[in-house]
């Protein structure tokens, strides 16, 4: 009797050990390693900005089970959160991905685990627990705001440059009313010298014919020009002009008047006689007063061989010898 009660005992836990192993066989068992990640993208990001997070498990003795039934979920205590897909996430060959971002700054703790599937391997079995994939922190941070700034548009305005200056001509000083006092002989060469900004052209404007011409002002900014053409008589002015090397141009200004006087006639006067007179000494007097002589005797002998030469020549006839 005690031998068929244990036969009967022993038959009735071999039917409980196998129905138990078929069950735990149709819920997938299965035993996740340590080698099981969780990773970020990126651990910090702005608000509103969009964070992958992955997940990949590591199953082992449980080579029938298909991983892609898994079903794996994310979550956080954590306010401001919102997970696409929301509730879970679905992948394959044990990894899983989800996108994750906030809505508000601060530092987020995410949590993966695996949740129940079709063939789930977190039966609450004997020796197989729910297994939690771990978590990961993530920071938000505000985003900063960008103001676009246009850049300024400056505006160069040219600055004109001062007239050029002059300050003598022929080498006379011109007075502070810029007319010149002493006059110039027509036909005389005219040489204007002033002052101006440095490596410039100095435009001049003579008139009344008008002439123009150009000169150049040195280092110094001194600049001279000769006018060689002849002017006709009378007033004429000076207009002035220069240009810088950036080509801006001052105002053409009146810097100097002039007068040109007619030629002097060759007619010696009788001052000028009596002026040459009056600077003779005696001894020049003497020296001419001999030299007249001298010529009034030259003169006499020349006419008088003249006069002799024209006259006839007589002949004396021979002396007739006496009768005999």
């Amino acid at each position: 009797m005690i031998k068929k009660l244990l036969i009967g005992i022993l038959v009735l836990g071999m039917v409980l050990f196998l129905a138990n192993v078929q069950k735990v066989k149709g819920g997938g068992f299965c035993t996740w390693t340590d080698g099981s990640t969780l990773s970020a993208s990126k651990v910090t990001a702005t608000v509103g900005e969009e964070i992958t997070l992955t997940l990949k498990l590591v199953c082992t003795a449980a080579p029938e089970i298909n991983l892609s039934d898994i079903e794996v979920e994310f979550s956080s205590p954590d306010a401001g959160l919102s997970l696409s897909p929301s509730g879970g996430c679905t992948g394959s060959g044990g990894v899983f991905s989800t996108k994750i971002k906030s809505s508000t700054p601060g530092t987020k703790t995410i949590q993966a685990w695996d949740i129940n599937g079709t063939r789930h391997c977190a039966e609450n079995w004997p020796g197989h627990t729910r297994y939690t994939a771990g978590s990961i922190t993530l920071n938000f941070v505000a985003a900063s705001s960008t103001t676009t700034t246009k850049p300024k548009t400056t505006t160069t305005t040219a600055t004109k440059p001062a007239a050029p200056t002059i300050s003598t001509i022929n080498n006379s000083q011109l007075p502070d009313s810029k007319v010149l006092t002493q006059k110039i002989t027509a036909g005389e060469p005219i040489t204007f010298s002033g002052k101006t900004i440095a490596n410039a052209t100095v435009k001049l404007y003579i008139y009344s014919e008008p002439i123009t011409a150009e000169a150049k002002s040195d280092a110094n900014g001194d600049w001279s020009y000769t006018l060689t053409q002849e002017l006709a008589v009378g007033e004429h002015r000076v207009e002035a002009q220069v240009t810088d090397a950036s080509s801006n141009a001052s105002d053409k200004t009146q810097i100097a008047t002039f007068t040109v006087r007619a030629k002097p006639t060759t007619t010696t006067s009788i001052n000028e006689k009596s002026s040459i007179l009056s600077s003779f000494t005696p001894l020049t007097y003497g020296l001419l007063a001999a030299a007249v002589i001298l010529i009034g005797v030259l003169i006499f002998l020349i006419i008088r061989r003249r006069r002799k030469a024209a006259q006839p020549q007589i002949q004396k006839s021979p002396p007739v010898p006496p009768a005999a």
